[in-house]
């Protein structure tokens, strides 16, 4: 490390909870000191390519910066504007780029990338899903959290997880019935439901899920108003249930040690069909018939992985 750099890893991070939780917990897995810095940009900077405004970024992003950083980390595309940035400003510095950035991956240290997007190259990490936060740490820390609000549901418990739209999936009310009438056969079984909805999930349909559960000793429906209990669900479910429609709530799913099924949702796209189709594979998880199939599994830990994989590559250790 040169003399006058800090032994600090600078995160960006831009606000959206599914880019900044897998930077944050990749920096966590690497085990070395990092700060947090917000990725403030004005939009019309995402207009144009991140090479042509690099040297732009550089002044507004660390302008301030009186020494570089140990090394920076970012998630997604809008990340790859602030790493290149890093790179313009200080080029000795390791650039880690979570997901597909879209441009030359040579412009990266190192690229992390969910192996269903068929990306390829020397600097390349894949990984099995998605990079999080969930492990064992934060689900000790969240059942500590939540243990007043959560531990009185009698068990089994399920964590039901309903994300929303996207470019591959159009949710309308007969899915959605068809999910509230899962849910009631399992309440019929005598267990009890945390049900959370995402920031996707269309507004009348969340109404509609909010409406369908009532049962106060029985059903922690979150709606997306308050503290989120998100973690503490998954910390608390003995079986969790997750819509396909993303990799993010899918891979923290599949990150703690229960049975995890998988919802079937209106729509596919052939990255998530190549996803889902190697957990099959590999015996992680199953569409759910009213039963989960898979009780006994290693939990899937790819940050821990490629933290690991970091740490000895950049002679961290």
């Amino acid at each position: 490390m040169n003399s006058h750099e800090t032994n600090t890893w600078l995160v960006l991070q831009d606000g959206r909870a599914g880019t900044d939780n897998q930077s944050r917990g990749l920096v966590e897995a690497m085990k070395v000191s990092h700060t947090f810095h917000a990725l403030n940009l004005p939009f019309w900077y995402y207009w144009l390519s991140p090479q042509a405004v690099s040297n732009y970024v550089a002044e507004r992003l660390f302008g301030s910066f009186t020494r570089p950083p140990a090394g920076i980390i970012g998630t997604g595309r809008r990340a790859s504007y602030g790493l290149l940035a890093a790179r313009h400003q200080w080029p000795n510095i390791p650039t880690i780029q979570i997901q597909d950035p879209h441009i030359n991956l040579n412009e990266f240290t190192y690229v992390a990338v969910p192996q269903h997007d068929n990306v390829e190259g020397k600097n390349v990490i894949q990984t099995l899903g998605s990079l999080g936060r969930v492990n064992d740490m934060t689900l000790h820390n969240a059942r500590h959290e939540w243990q007043e609000k959560l531990s009185p549901y009698q068990k089994p418990r399920v964590a039901v997880v309903i994300g929303g739209n996207n470019k591959y999936v159009r949710l309308h009310s007969d899915w959605v019935d068809d999910v509230i009438a899962k849910c009631y056969a399992l309440l019929d079984r005598g267990m009890s439901l945390f049900v959370t909805v995402s920031r996707r999930t269309p507004d009348i349909l969340r109404d509609r899920l909010r409406a369908a559960f009532p049962h106060k000793n029985n059903v922690y429906f979150y709606d997306g108003v308050g503290e989120n209990p998100y973690l503490g669900f998954l910390a608390y479910a003995d079986y969790v249930l997750v819509t396909a429609d993303s990799v993010n709530m899918v891979s923290e799913a599949l990150s703690t040690r229960v049975p995890v099924a998988l919802l079937r949702m209106p729509g596919e796209g052939k990255k998530f069909t190549r996803f889902y189709d190697a957990l099959f594979q590999l015996g992680l998880t199953h569409w759910y018939d009213g039963e989960w199939k898979i009780t006994e599994r290693e939990p899937l830990r790819e940050t821990e992985r490629v933290g690991e994989l970091l740490r000895e590559k950049l002679k961290l250790l």
